[in-house]
């Protein structure tokens, strides 16, 4: 009979040895939403109407991509030792000193405006009218305000607007099926940048995050004196060498005992581990290996995610206190207790629209959080002293000093719970890599996606390339891109044409076929709403659908 523990260890020593992914779905799932959206900017783009739109944005931020004075800006402001700026407080990464995300920094209020449903020049006109101080704080993401960049908005951005005929009418909500200009803007723009972020997942060097691990572990036996050092873990045995606890996996401590692991063999040092270590250490080693695994999954999806709009999360208050009841109110017919309590309270509105998003689980999670913060102390002096009753300090029985926490406080992320939940709702939700044929259900690879993608783009010249004809070489510049990761090697040009004319199918006929179908599905399985969720792109301008 096979026992859940040896189910157990059968599926820990497949992660740990990497016969398996720890989060296998999570790259086709982030994969999809984003090539759901730049087939959606790429259909926008084919139709007369909206070209215009897509040329006029690639126009002015290739300008200021390419503008000094800009760039100069904001790179002394980073190398500033105390700069005195105020960064709105945003779930998205920092930027970092890219040409790109500069421009973004200023962009990100023009496509704002187009939100709004206002031209670039009429968003221009209201920059200057309430960014008047060097304090001031935009509405807008990742943004600075000094005196340099009004000088610059004010001067250098109105040259460039007027100089790239900056007045197209934005696309309506409806035609942008829930995306934001921002989003649709960088699809069609930025392409390369996207794909290239997304092509580093396949960089993730397991090993080396294995053997941070094993250099962790190495670091609690060392740690306890009077503890022998187990077998299983003798190849990394180094007298009186700490192991530095290293974030990063291009360290020397990591280079090292990655070198040892591949040395020792990865498969034989996992088999071994299972083999005679206990059941509390193979537990420890792969919870820890899934943890870092997790992380460096995030933070490989926060650099895919830096250039697009940040999304929205829904604000709410939760207001708490530890009330003492009046003895001279009679209690016997109320909801109020007789003895001290805490009393919660939240706005009905609030609270509503938390049940309609799909988000009040993740709220009252929150909740806990907040509560185990601010009552830590009373309940260890309870568990300290059973027998003897402290009496509530004056801050918690204070009625007057209610305590508030917002949606805005930054809370631990739990970085698997993040992937677990995505997968989960992409299994239930994904619509464009798998094709229902008559007889089966066939998967469909992102490589082969992405390799019609830029066949696709090849032929048609985007976003401003000279259009080109299969027979001018194009499969030819396929088959030598290394980044495309086509499983075959020798692929033929009838399947490198099929894949391009299924790209091209979607983009004329059937983008909004998908999405719809998707958000179709997302009503029976919809996806939370809290802020450090991993939700779809095009969940940030719903127009009711």
């Amino acid at each position: 009979m096979v026992t859940r523990t040896m189910q157990q260890k059968y599926q820990y020593d497949r992660v740990l040895s990497g016969e398996l992914h720890p989060f296998p779905g999570i790259y086709e799932a982030v994969s999809e939403q984003i090539l759901l959206l730049i087939f959606k900017a790429r259909q926008l783009y084919q139709d007369p109407e909206y070209r215009p739109w897509f040329e006029e944005q690639h126009r002015v931020l290739s300008a200021l991509r390419a503008n000094t004075e800009l760039l100069r800006i904001f790179r002394e402001q980073r190398s500033a030792e105390e700069p005195k700026l105020t960064i709105e407080e945003s779930t998205s990464p920092q930027p970092t000193p890219s040409a790109l995300t500069d421009a973004l920094n200023v962009m990100c209020h023009l496509y704002n405006g187009f939100d709004e449903g206002n031209i670039s020049l009429k968003t221009w006109g209201a920059m200057q009218e309430v960014q008047t101080t060097s304090t001031f704080i935009s509405p807008g993401p990742r943004t600075w305000k000094t005196p340099e960049l009004a000088k610059f908005v004010g001067d250098d951005l109105f040259n460039i607007l007027t100089e790239c005929k900056a007045w197209s009418s934005p696309i309506p909500a409806e035609t942008r099926q829930g995306y934001c200009h921002q989003d649709l803007s960088v699809a069609h723009s930025c392409t390369s940048e996207l794909l290239a972020h997304m092509n580093q997942y396949h960089e993730i060097d397991e090993s080396a995050i294995l053997a941070r691990v094993i250099g962790i572990t190495v670091n609690g036996f060392y740690k306890k004196n009077n503890t022998d050092f187990p077998e299983w873990l003798s190849p990394f045995k180094e007298e009186h060498k700490i192991f530095r606890d290293c974030p990063e996996q291009n360290t020397g401590d990591v280079i090292r005992r990655k070198e040892q692991l591949l040395k020792t063999g990865r498969t034989e040092f996992v088999n071994n581990l299972c083999r005679v270590a206990n059941w509390y250490e193979i537990e420890s080693i792969y919870d820890e290996y899934v943890r870092l695994y997790a992380n460096e999954i995030i933070d490989w999806f926060n650099k895919t995610m830096e250039y697009f709009k940040p999304t929205d999360f829904i604000r709410y208050t939760w207001k708490f206190a530890t009330v003492t009841p009046d003895k001279d109110t009679e209690t016997g017919h109320t909801t109020a207790w007789e003895k001290d309590y805490c009393q919660i309270t939240i706005q009905r509105d609030e609270l509503l629209r938390l049940i309609h998003t799909n988000t009040l689980q993740d709220a009252v999670i929150y909740l806990c959080h907040c509560l185990q913060e601010k009552y830590k102390k009373s309940s260890q002096n309870e568990t300290e002293f059973p027998r003897i009753k402290p009496p509530a300090s004056e801050s918690e029985i204070n009625i007057t000093d209610n305590f508030e926490f917002h949606s805005l406080l930054e809370l631990s992320k739990d970085n698997e719970k993040r992937l677990e939940t995505f997968q989960k709702w992409y299994e239930k939700n994904k619509v464009l890599l798998e094709s229902h044929k008559q007889k089966r259900t066939e998967k469909i690879d992102v490589a082969v996606r992405l390799v019609g993608l830029k066949a696709y783009d090849l032929h048609e010249g985007i976003p401003d390339r000279p259009k080109r004809k299969v027979k001018d070489g194009i499969n030819e510049d396929i088959k030598a891109d290394t980044s495309l990761r086509l499983s075959k090697t020798n692929i033929s040009d009838t399947s490198l044409n099929r894949y391009r004319r299924t790209v091209k199918e979607i983009i004329n006929n059937e983008i909004d076929v998908f999405l719809l179908e998707q958000k179709k599905k997302n009503k029976r399985f919809p996806y939370s709403e809290d802020r450090d969720v991993i939700r779809p792109l095009w969940g940030k301008c719903l127009t009711g659908q």
